[in-house]
């Protein structure tokens, strides 16, 4: 079985596609199942194996917001995906599989159209992560690309996937269909073989080269503004926060871009994990930090409303989610 990733924006290590994909290699190869990743032809991370395929366009509207970041060159796109599409027609070999774990509407619907005209025998697995709410005219024009797909390639072979559980009833509710959690996986890390010193000062780490205002930004300058008097504890953020805090000695800056092996080793010398993430963003989307940090063993600390909350409550660790409104470690 053939199971061909397709990942647009997937530019450098930072953020979860990178080590998502790899990850999801390794599980794939239980099964034996070969796995191809399709990643743009812009993408900075080097001396990659031969099953990572340089063919699509860039995606990184989150970065650049404008009609053609966001819109219309995703959906040029089309092109590659026909390509791909017709490779998997002509093979008529072993069973073939389309995933995608992050896609635009710009993406779906490029995708749609090669589809409908190349018309290959294989399946398409489509994983969503993020509440509805915060999608483009609440999931309506998703759910009218899926019938079009599905009207094209057949109802049973578009399958649905996400990461939650509480995003999934959401999700099936809207879209009248089973959606299958697929538990976001996490790479294994030889912790031993991480060097650490001792250490002064606790270690309060923000993860993230992302400074958004989702992620918390405004109770980590709350906090910040708290440790001034604090001489044992050190937060440690990304470099690229730093012109929105006001100057802390107790602040400590790292790269903004930290590569796989840079952020294991701040994940293992970290002893709380700060995900102040805003509830109206993260009630029901997961967070791959808080996975890992849990994988590594990390106290994390979170807010209420939170799909990161609802995981710490199955266990009996509401000491720690902050509940007050407005505040953060008060």
């Amino acid at each position: 079985m053939y199971v061909y990733s397709l990942i647009p924006c997937l530019y450098d290590e930072t953020g979860h596609h990178f080590i998502y994909h790899k990850t999801f290699s390794e599980a794939l190869k239980i099964n034996n199942w070969k796995h191809i990743k399709y990643i743009p032809k812009e993408c900075q991370i080097a001396n990659l194996s031969k099953d990572w395929k340089r063919k699509l366009i860039l995606h990184r509207g989150s970065k650049k917001k404008s009609l053609w970041n966001n819109f219309f060159k995703p959906f040029l796109n089309f092109f590659p995906f026909f390509k791909i599409l017709w490779k998997i027609k002509k093979k008529r070999g072993e069973q073939e599989v389309l995933f995608l774990e992050y896609f635009t509407l710009a993406h779906l619907i490029a995708l749609f159209f090669a589809f409908f005209v190349v018309r290959p025998k294989c399946l398409l697995w489509l994983l969503y992560r993020t509440d509805l709410n915060q999608v483009i005219l609440k999931g309506k024009a998703h759910k009218i690309l899926h019938k079009l797909i599905m009207k094209t390639i057949g109802e049973k072979n578009l399958i649905f996937f996400t990461d939650s559980e509480l995003l999934s009833e959401q999700l099936e509710t809207f879209f009248n269909k089973k959606f299958i959690v697929l538990p976001i996986p996490h790479v294994k890390v030889n912790i031993d073989k991480i060097e650490t010193k001792k250490k002064k000062n606790l270690i309060f780490w923000w993860p993230g080269g992302s400074i958004r205002e989702e992620k918390g930004l405004k109770y980590i300058k709350d906090l910040s503004k708290k440790l001034v008097t604090q001489k044992n504890i050190n937060l440690v953020i990304a470099k690229a926060a730093k012109e929105l805090l006001d100057d802390n000695s107790n602040i400590k800056y790292v790269n903004t871009n930290l590569n796989f092996d840079e952020y294991n080793s701040l994940m293992v010398k970290s002893d709380i994990i700060l995900l102040p993430y805003i509830a109206e963003f993260y009630r029901l989307r997961t967070s791959g930090i808080f996975v890992e940090a849990i994988a590594f063993g990390k106290i994390v600390v979170t807010t209420k409303n939170t799909w990161m909350a609802s995981e710490l409550e199955k266990f009996d660790l509401n000491e720690l989610i902050d509940k007050r409104k407005g505040s953060y470690f008060k």
